[in-house]
């Protein structure tokens, strides 16, 4: 029942769901991994690593757990650590699209453009719907820099899902360095009616 109401969006009741399989079972290694995906959804971080690490103990060819931690190191700033979990997690499935996102977002985070390119590309290759890589792969670009690539996989990703902000900000940004005003003044209008308190979408405007 967490799976099924962490997929329906019930978070809470999934976090419940899962407690409740731990307090009967408490080697129950699907439960803590459950609660791991379960607290990423819920933006609770720490508990996050701190299950998908109970997880990982007791299963340590659990590749869904390393991605799900790397996913949580990410978004507390622990961007070599992603990396770690990331990477253990692609040896172990190495068509886990997801791993392979993920570590190219925390390899933008560290400024390494040059290791994040092939991941995301790699991903994309796997699942070429799947729009998350070719948002941070137009990041990537814009690190390089390769501008007129960033536009181009801005593009794409907004194409998959015109709802996500960040990438009208991205592609902005690239539209800003090739001294198309026009083109940005666009994009950064969208990001704002997307997100109204970004901060980097007023900054590029």
């Amino acid at each position: 029942r967490c799976a099924a109401n962490n997929a329906l969006g019930n978070f809470g009741a999934a976090l419940a769901d899962c407690t409740e399989a731990i307090a009967l079972t408490p080697n129950y290694q699907h439960a803590y991994a459950g609660r791991c995906n379960v607290n990423n959804n819920l933006s609770n971080f720490v508990a996050a690593v701190s299950d998908c690490t109970r997880a990982i103990a007791l299963d340590s060819k659990d590749d869904a757990s390393y991605n799900n931690r790397c996913l949580a190191q990410l978004d507390v700033g622990n961007y070599s650590l992603a990396v770690a979990d990331c990477t253990r997690s692609i040896k172990l499935n190495p068509q886990n699209s997801q791993a392979l996102n993920n570590r190219c977002h925390a390899y933008d985070y560290l400024g390494n453009f040059k290791a994040a390119v092939p991941d995301c590309t790699q991903a994309i290759a796997i699942n070429p719907t799947y729009q998350h890589p070719y948002g941070n792969l137009c990041g990537a670009d814009l690190g390089l820099p390769d501008f007129g690539a960033a536009v181009d996989d801005c593009t794409k990703a907004i194409t998959l899902d015109p709802r996500d902000a960040t990438v009208f900000i991205s592609r902005c940004a690239a539209y800003i360095n090739q001294h198309n005003f026009s083109a940005a003044l666009s994009d950064c209008n969208q990001a704002i009616k997307l997100d109204a308190n970004n901060a980097q979408a007023y900054n590029n405007r």
